[in-house]
């Protein structure tokens, strides 16, 4: 199966990544000039060929999506299962867990994230996340491109085969007792995150060894589960450098 990403980050980034097979890339310009100069010379130093077509070509390629004058035919996104990632990151690993994240918007935000403050995959249960999407392409800037990403059966049983593996859990709970400037890091740590409006499950936060949430300044709601991850990756990242 093949997807459209859009946007000149997404799309760059796919083809610098080398994953996925990329069809066909589409660049918009007029009478065989690209309107982005720019694109096209990052195009062209990855010996990567593209069309130039008319804007209203990529918009009905893209259903209107905000493309930037760019967008291209690619293969669906490769995910890896479990035990790949396992075995690549044998011996230090930090993931990432979604329970339940269905807003693409928040989980490419994550995944931007997740990358930029250096975990090295994304763990989501298959019935109730949303898959990556070119919208979760386009959230996380292309950083996706770069992470392992599993999709489980069962997000308990599969805590439980991380800690088998010499894996700790970390579960983000708003009303922990123990704080984020409390945390300690380990190796190969699992960083669980729950949905927008749910939370971690029960069964699944009773596999966390440790919970822990973000102090925060003023009282309020809380942060929403794309920014409380970007907080508690960079914490992580200040935690484990040198």
């Amino acid at each position: 199966m093949t997807q459209i990403l859009y946007g000149k980050n997404p799309v760059i980034e796919a083809v610098r990544a080398g994953r996925r097979k990329i069809h066909e890339i589409y660049v918009e310009g007029r009478k065989g000039k690209p309107n982005d100069s720019e694109i096209a010379s990052l195009l062209l130093k990855h010996h990567s060929k593209f069309r130039i077509v008319e804007k209203s070509e990529i918009d009905s390629l893209t259903r209107q999506a905000k493309h930037q004058g760019i967008a291209a035919k690619a293969d669906d996104f490769p995910y890896s299962t479990l035990e790949q990632m396992v075995e690549q990151f044998a011996d230090q690993a930090l993931f990432v867990m979604g329970d339940s994240i269905q807003d693409p918007q928040n989980l490419g935000a994550i995944c931007r994230s997740a990358y930029c403050f250096g975990a090295h995959g994304i763990i989501l249960n298959k019935d109730q996340s949303v898959d990556i999407t070119p919208v979760v392409c386009k959230a996380s800037a292309g950083a996706v491109e770069y992470l392992s990403v599993a999709k489980v059966t069962n997000l308990a049983r599969s805590l439980e085969y991380l800690k088998e593996n010499g894996f700790w859990t970390y579960g983000a709970v708003a009303n922990a007792t123990d704080t984020l400037d409390q945390l300690k890091p380990s190796p190969k740590m699992v960083l669980v995150m729950g949905s927008e409006g749910e939370g971690i499950r029960r069964l699944v936060l009773e596999k966390c060894d440790f919970q822990f949430s973000i102090k925060m300044a003023r009282k309020f709601d809380s942060l929403n589960v794309a920014q409380a991850a970007s907080v508690i990756l960079y914490a992580i990242s200040r935690k484990l450098s040198p």
